[in-house]
């Protein structure tokens, strides 16, 4: 995914992410770790994380999905 980012994305460009934990959700996205994103991303750094609420809707706390939103600039 981040190679195919490289090919259209200007060289200031910056990219938002939300992403959950990574955690088996049966048919919902599985989420990714930092690790996993920065793997897809190798010409990209993560620049801030913060929570995507402050008080998440009871669904997010069933399904545990911890939502982030990952800032990531280019290298």
């Amino acid at each position: 995914m981040g190679k195919a980012i490289n090919n259209i994305a200007a060289q200031d460009a910056i990219i938002l992410l939300l992403v959950w934990d990574p955690k088996w959700r049966a048919f919902l996205p599985s989420g990714a770790s930092r690790k996993e994103i920065e793997m897809c991303f190798p010409n990209w750094a993560i620049t801030h994380v913060e929570p995507a609420a402050d008080k998440p809707e009871a669904i997010y706390k069933i399904l545990k999905a911890n939502e982030q939103w990952y800032r990531l600039c280019r290298k």
